[in-house]
């Protein structure tokens, strides 16, 4: 998700790197099913590293890249 026009290529959404990615392009990129990509990216919009957004009848996800900072520094301090 750090590169999302490179790491989902499909077309559905060209302003992907600023909007985010939608729930449909990422379960077809994993191969995974809509309700297991839905949970998870839920697990991860709770915990503070992914923000939703409803884009017509599409929800897309990017990443909280401040949020990730402060897990990534708290990790390296306390490990």
């Amino acid at each position: 998700m750090k590169t999302p026009s490179k790491s989902f290529p499909v077309k559905n959404n060209p302003d992907k790197d600023l909007e985010g990615i939608c729930v449909r392009e990422m379960q077809l990129a994993l191969d995974i099913s809509q309700s297991t990509t839905s949970q998870h990216l839920s697990i991860l919009e709770d915990a503070g590293l992914l923000s939703s957004k409803k884009i017509g009848g599409f929800s897309c996800f990017k990443r909280n890249e401040v949020a990730i900072k402060q897990l990534a520094d708290y990790i390296s301090n306390k490990i």
